[in-house]
């Protein structure tokens, strides 16, 4: 007897779909206006850029430096999917004589991601700072029970940076936003009767007359 396979139910809830997944991370599509802003360079990042010498590693620089500073994130991407981007660049920046865009290597690539972080004061969180972050967030949940200071703790001991690449772009730093604070039950007993945030109530009882 053919035994007949039982349909399951993904149990991981999605709530946002994949248009709204690849608007979030995705590598930008900008308008016009968004090209004007993000691939509008600081003489810092221009300097930055300089040691870059041919013409289509510095334009594929460019790229990931426009990308960054619109998402903080880093995209492995082709040519053809950044057609409109580059030429812009080319006739920004590298007119009357267009520079051929090319794919660069693994190493180029992530060369250069190294020097975008420095203008952009970003850092790579690397295995040093994820175990000293660690450290701070198992120290602030032991540092008391309010909310409020396991809050400003592990606020405080936040670190800009970001893994390079994971299945195509890297992950963006955790930062706490403004009134975020991690969940704790606030029914919890204490020693002294009262629940998590009231004061214990210390009034008795009138006994019998």
């Amino acid at each position: 007897m053919p035994v007949q396979a039982i349909p399951t139910t993904p149990k991981r809830l999605r709530i946002l779909g994949d248009e709204e997944i690849d608007a979030l991370y995705g590598r930008p599509r900008f308008t016009p206006d968004e090209r004007q802003e993000y691939f509008a360079f600081s003489p810092p990042e221009l300097a930055a850029l300089e040691q870059f010498r041919s013409h289509p590693s510095r334009l594929y620089a460019m790229l990931q430096l426009g990308y960054f500073k619109a998402r903080q994130q880093f995209f492995v991407f082709s040519l053809p999917e950044a057609a409109e981007d580059i030429r812009y660049l080319q006739e920004r920046y590298f007119a009357p004589d267009r520079c051929q865009a090319v794919e660069v290597s693994k190493v180029t690539r992530l060369k250069q991601q190294h020097v975008i972080l420095g203008p952009c004061h970003y850092r790579y969180c690397d295995a040093a700072a994820r175990q000293h972050l660690a450290a701070k967030a198992q120290q602030a949940a032991t540092v008391g029970p309010c909310e409020e200071g396991i809050g400003k703790e592990r606020a405080g001991s936040h670190e800009r940076g970001g893994n390079t690449e994971k299945n195509g772009r890297a992950t963006r730093p955790c930062r706490w936003g403004q009134g975020q604070r991690p969940w704790s039950p606030r029914s919890r007993p204490w020693p002294c009767g009262g629940a998590y945030g009231q004061p214990a109530n210390t009034t008795q009882a009138p006994g019998p007359p």
